[in-house]
């Protein structure tokens, strides 16, 4: 992944920056792209998309690096990209989880493959029947500071939902905090999608609690359902929408939710993959439908962005001082268009 990034940014270098947020426990650069036009404005508003919070949800990366391709071979031919890139700066980060990530591909067998947690060094305790038992890695998605160890997760250093011994307690949830957090970043950000997989679910906040909605819940859903309509029309792939704890189950500390509450993003998903919820074996992906996943998800997730960009232009053109030329294109506008129909 770090391979192809770096070669997008040698032979793009207009348009994409390799952008460094931190290093993983086991010292592995936690890299994305930021891609843009030009590349070194930073004074544009913003849009983040991650994937592989969770070490064994391969698609999740794949499908991120699919984003990349379309943006970076896009942009300057198909018109929508090209004002993707000239309204706004993409951040697209394959992998926050390098270690977990390395750990999942070291050897075949299931506990390993589908190992879901970070890699952080051992925690033990003292089991109900005498002894110690330890175990690695924290479960990065219920490590972010919004009613953090409250629902969905667990104090046990070994349940795959560990949640860590503090909010941001590890170095892959902190590299997110501080750079969303950082001036370049800060206020800026209209957009936030984080894959995962799977279950075919188009999730909005908030996730901690049945019916907790935001404030703009019906933009949110409003811009779902398109979403996903228009994903469906690719293969004929369904999703569902709902909050993570109405059509799964209550979950606190998701980065979702915190980039909600916290960063006060206007458009926040998070989009689980395919397959169906029903599929057992859905971790490992059949390798023909890694494309079409990527495709569809695509097109999903244009829809958000280009209802972002929307939402921003609105507010921009909303907080432009009224002027004696803005005053007479009304008075045209009434004239030819409504005064007509008050004869």
């Amino acid at each position: 992944m770090l391979k192809y990034m770096r070669t997008i940014e040698f032979y793009y270098p207009h348009i994409t920056k390799l952008v460094r947020i931190g290093v993983s426990h086991e010292g592995a650069p936690i890299e994305g792209l930021k891609i843009g036009y030009p590349i070194n404005d930073i004074s544009k508003r913003a849009f983040w998309i991650d994937g592989n919070i969770h070490a064994r949800e391969w698609a999740s990366s794949h499908t991120a690096l699919y984003f990349i391709n379309q943006l970076v071979s896009g942009f300057g031919k198909d018109p929508v990209i090209t004002r993707y890139l000239r309204s706004i700066n993409i951040y697209i980060f394959p992998c926050l989880n390098p270690d977990g990530y390395e750990y999942t591909r070291s050897k075949p067998n299931p506990q390993v493959r589908l190992w879901r947690k970070n890699r952080s060094p051992q925690k033990c305790i003292r089991s109900p029947w005498g002894g110690r038992r330890c175990c690695e890695g924290v479960d990065l998605n219920r490590n972010f500071d919004f009613h953090w160890a409250e629902v969905g997760s667990s104090e046990n250093p070994c349940s795959y939902l560990y949640q860590g011994e503090s909010a941001f307690s590890e170095p892959e949830t902190r590299a997110v905090r501080d750079f969303l957090l950082s001036p370049e970043m800060r206020g800026k950000l209209d957009g936030f999608i984080t894959l995962h997989t799977y279950a075919q679910l188009w999730i909005h906040p908030y996730s901690h609690k049945v019916e907790s909605f935001p404030d703009n819940y019906a933009q949110l859903k409003r811009t779902a359902k398109r979403a996903v309509s228009r994903l469906k029309k690719i293969y004929g792939t369904q999703y569902r929408i709902g909050t993570g704890a109405d059509i799964l189950a209550p979950a606190s500390g998701g980065s979702d939710d915190w980039a909600k509450e916290v960063l006060g993003v206007k458009f926040v998903y998070l989009v689980e993959l395919r397959p169906q919820l029903e599929l057992l074996n859905g971790f490992i992906l059949n390798k023909n439908e890694l494309i079409p996943t990527a495709v569809e998800t695509w097109e999903g997730v244009r829809t958000v962005i280009d209802d972002a960009i929307r939402a921003n232009d609105l507010l921009t053109a909303s907080l432009k001082p009224i002027t004696s030329e803005s005053l007479s294109v009304l008075g045209r506008f009434i004239k030819q268009k409504i005064q007509p129909f008050l004869l």
